[in-house]
């Protein structure tokens, strides 16, 4: 505490944030902050909206780096340099085309409050007029002439500022309507107001040089207009030839769900002022106007620091990222969630009088539910942010009496982040009200001493304990969730045992009723197909949909399949045309639901748990490998497929059943995005695309990863495929079973030798050694004839791919941004799956009409081929095994021999390691 006394004693009274967030803040990255005891907070206030993309943004600082070893100038007053050019530039191409056509830009010194300044200066001069007509509860910054527009008269007091040229108008706000109605009206009266006042010639106010008004009032209390609303000033205005200033200092650049806020209601200002979000972090404020307002003279207004270069760099980097990755419309989705999960928050809180805004600049209205009218409770508020700030979330108070929460995350917050803030916030509330105890009583805390309740936190964790009320309400939080993450684990394992034996005995039905490899293909097929065409948008789904009814609607669906099945064999009508069927639609249903089934498990688990999730879900993946094609070839040879579709049957009942009770204890945190999205399904996955594509142009040496897992995973995915019928050729169901269960045995030592060993480094040319070695170990598996050598080379092979794709898996993590790593994985998996389907159907019509037909007793190739592979039933099978083996093994030699590929690790660079780190050591959930 020596570094945050010290400067409490030098600095002035007039401070802020430091007055209520006693700890010194040492060092972020992304959405979180980290004080000097080690403690992590989430940042919902991205230092009131300057920090879009969070702390730290490895692309923004890799721009700045490079900046600074140009040797170009920093500081430049308002001379041409290239990195103005290239800032002015990028911001052009991202206002709305028609307006930037005709617009002009004057850089102002570095803060909002001075560019609302310039921009009321310049409507002023440009009209000759004088008046400015502003709004309650506005806040436009701290210098004299933003000041005489603020509707805030506390802030103002004692500075000899009056209403001057300023004239307030009432601001929309439904929740507390000026007008005294039940809100319905607001908007209406609001422009009435307007209308009657420019119309009349006695009103007392002269006709104003402009209008000046945020589309979310921030320090206001995040209160939203209405796109009518705002539509309905523009056209006021315009009649009466007065210019529009929009406020986006706190608003643009993607915060409200659209790149700037005025663009959804789809229409243009005369003058726009930027700052915060617009310089990625770092200092830089800009206003944009109508060309026709261009008449002020020169030095009108200026600024030694408007010059900024480090500013403009680090602005154009981060707009472009904005751009690129869509954030305006993550935000809206986003946001939509957050403010979902504080509705259900405040179901049983009613002190949560009224959640509003737009996009990711939410503020919830705390008020006195048991007094009449429901008056603004400023003190709770204020004891609520406390309370957040010990639990690891920083908010901060705004509006009327402070008695608004103000909640700004940055934009790549994702579904995790905001079921942490949810969690939090959740158990703030509740701690707020206790420790205040009855209104008025012994426990009431003033709002005087903000320090003294904050001081615990600031100490780091060892002064957690000594807050027993937070203590016991992290307890009880864990204690909430551990059930809801326990019964969804349950059920999804009891689903995924089920499934594990219906895909191992219809595998061995459909072979052993048709004997042909080429219909066995067409069942891996029937599969594939659907996942590849569902995989693009199964995750946009997941999001815009709430995913308790998205996994509750495909698990009814698949009950009713299996149902489906069931009658058909039970009935002896059962035929192999039935199973494509049946595994089209499982993986239809299975794609559609594994998204929104990881978002759940994400969004139940608290952050610091996810690694210990990770490890019950691979543990019981990698125990299913191994038990269930054991169990499947016995039930399968003793009681047939009944036996298994019985089994299937029960396991789909009460896993279920346990998921359902999963989703109902964790509601809020589970559901998605409910019809809140602007952009429609297909922009965003084309947006999603897009935004893959160019990464992969970007790093060349991703292309060459990319192509050749494509050709590795195609090859292995055959091996695998073709390894059924190999084996049913001449061995029963059981000893299938077997050899499956010696290969899951493979993989689960491949994931436990690298979760002893760590390995962090080289794991590109790790994974090229061990494909190599996987390869030949496919080519000894197509080679071999007995079940004792087939259960050998299957574990090792096994070993070695579990080796590769740990290896692999970590490189895509560690490498590839993490804001893109979705759009990224779900091209990647697409592209693999179309390689794949193209090799099994190959590979299956091969085997069937051309390798079995040549290698059967008297065969064309039994001579020649069948001297040193044998001849018989699986040998054609067993060729096709050995080419697969021989071509992978080639691919991963030439891989070997290209030096860059080799040294992927060294030359492309870490993109963030926590994520790397867990996949390594959690190897049993990525084999």
């Amino acid at each position: 505490m020596h570094r945050f006394e010290t400067i409490r004693q030098l600095e002035s009274s007039a401070r802020t944030y430091a007055s209520s967030f006693e700890a010194v803040f040492e060092s972020g990255a992304g959405a979180l902050l980290r004080d000097q005891s080690g403690r992590e907070i989430i940042d919902c206030l991205s230092c009131a909206g300057a920090l879009p993309l969070g702390h730290n943004h490895p692309e923004v600082n890799d721009a700045i780096r490079r900046f600074f070893q140009s040797g170009h100038v920093q500081q430049a007053l308002d001379l041409s340099t290239p990195a103005k050019f290239e800032f002015v530039k990028t911001l052009f191409e991202t206002l709305p085309d028609d307006w930037a056509r005709r617009a002009k830009i004057q850089f102002c010194s570095p803060s909002g409050s001075d560019a609302i300044e310039a921009a009321m200066k310049l409507t002023r001069f440009a009209t000759g007029r004088q008046t400015i007509v502003a709004f309650s509860g506005a806040y436009h910054g701290m210098t004299r002439g933003a000041l005489a527009a603020m509707g805030n008269l506390g802030v103002k007091s004692g500075l000899g500022l009056g209403a001057g040229d300023v004239h307030f108008a009432p601001y929309p706000y439904r929740f507390r309507c000026p007008f005294g109605t039940d809100g319905t009206e607001t908007d209406a009266l609001s422009i009435q107001y307007l209308r009657n006042l420019l119309a009349d010639p006695e009103s007392g106010v002269s006709k104003p040089a402009a209008v000046v008004v945020e589309v979310v009032q921030g320090e206001g209390g995040c209160i939203p207009v209405s796109d009518a609303w705002l539509r309905a000033l523009r056209q006021l205005t315009r009649a009466h030839e007065i210019a529009l200033i929009i406020d986006e200092v706190q608003t643009g650049f993607g915060r409200t769900g659209s790149m700037f806020a005025f663009e959804r209601a789809g229409i243009r200002p005369d003058v726009l002022v930027l700052s915060k979000a617009i310089g990625g972090g770092f200092p830089l404020a800009v206003v944009v106007y109508d060309e026709v307002l261009d008449v002020w003279p020169r030095g009108k207004h200026a600024g030694t620091f408007r010059g900024n270069q480090i500013a403009m760099v680090a602005g154009k980097a981060t707009i472009e990222i904005l751009r690129r990755d869509r954030l305006d419309a993550h935000a809206a989705q986003m946001g939509a969630l957050l403010v979902d999960g504080l509705r259900e928050i405040a179901r049983a809180h009613p002190e949560f009088g009224d959640v509003r805004g737009r996009g990711l600049m939410v503020g919830v209205e705390i008020v006195d539910p048991s007094s009449d009218g429901a008056p603004q409770d400023g003190e709770l508020a204020r004891a609520i942010k406390l309370e957040a700030f010990r639990n690891g979330l920083l908010v901060e108070t705004g509006g009327r009496h402070g008695a608004v929460l103000r909640l700004l995350p940055p934009l790549i917050v994702n579904r995790a982040d905001i079921s942490a803030i949810l969690e939090r916030l959740d158990a703030s509330i509740a701690q707020a009200k206790r420790g205040r105890g009855p209104r008025g009583g012994a426990n009431h805390r003033s709002d005087e001493r903000d320090g003294e309740a904050a001081r615990p936190v600031a100490q780091g964790r060892s002064a957690l304990p000594q807050a027993e009320p937070v203590k016991r309400e992290a307890e009880r939080r864990r204690g909430l969730l551990k059930p809801a993450f326990l019964l969804l684990w349950l059920g999804e394992t009891a689903l995924d045992f089920g499934s594990a034996l219906m895909s191992f005995a219809l595998a061995a039905w459909i072979f052993q009723k048709t004997g042909s490899a080429e219909r066995f293909s067409f069942a891996v097929l029937s599969a594939a197909i659907p996942a590849l065409l569902l995989t693009p948008v199964a995750g946009a789904l997941a999001d815009r949909f709430d995913r308790r009814w998205v996994i509750a609607g495909c698990d009814v669906a698949m009950a009713i399949m299996i149902g489906a099945l069931a009658w058909l064999l039970f009935r002896g009508a059962l035929a192999p045309g039935h199973l494509y069927f049946f595994n089209a639609t499982s993986a239809a249903i299975g794609c559609i639901r594994m998204p929104a089934y990881r978002a759940a498990v994400t969004a139940i688990v608290p952050r610091e748990r996810l690694t210990q999730a990770s490890g019950f879900t691979g543990t019981s993946q990698a125990l299913l490998r191994i038990a269930a094609p054991l169990i499947a070839g016995y039930v399968l040879a003793d009681y047939g497929l009944k036996g298994i579709v019985g089994l299937d049957m029960l396991m789909i009942a009460a896993g279920s059943a346990a998921i359902f009770a999963a989703l109902l204890r964790a509601a809020h945190a589970i559901r998605g995005v409910v019809g809140a999205v602007d952009a429609s399904l297909i922009e965003g996955v084309s947006a999603s695309f897009a935004a893959a594509v160019r990464y992969f142009k970007s790093v060349p040496m991703f292309q060459g990863l990319a192509a050749y897992n494509m050709l590795q995973e195609s090859l292995l995915l055959l091996s695998s495929v073709m390894l059924t019928p190999l084996v049913l050729s001449t061995h029963s169901s059981s000893t299938l079973g077997l050899i499956l269960t010696y290969g899951a045995l493979g993989g689960l030592a491949g994931s436990l030798l690298l979760l002893v060993l760590r390995i962090e480094a080289r794991l590109m040319s790790l994974a090229l050694f061990a494909d190599a070695v996987l390869a030949m170990l496919i080519a000894l598996v197509g080679f071999s004839r007995s079940p004792a050598a087939w259960c050998a080379f299957v574990f090792l092979a096994y070993f070695a791919s579990s080796a590769s794709s740990a290896c692999t898996s970590a490189l895509w993590a560690r490498k590839t941004p993490r804001e893109m790593r979705g759009s990224i994985f779900a091209l990647n998996t697409s592209m693999n799956l179309a390689a794949m389907s193209i090799v099994v159907l190959v590979g299956g019509v091969l085997c069937q009409r051309l390798f079995e037909p040549a290698l059967a007793d008297g065969g064309a190739w039994a001579p020649t081929v069948g001297a040193w592979l044998g001849t018989g039933k699986g040998r054609g099978i067993g060729l096709l095994l050995v080419l697969c083996g021989a071509a992978g093994c080639v691919a991963s030699l030439l891989a070997l021999t290209c030096t860059r590929l080799r040294h992927l690790d060294a030359l492309v660079p870490d993109q963030t390691h926590d994520d790397a780190r867990d996949l390594l050591r959690n190897g049993v959930a990525v084999t």
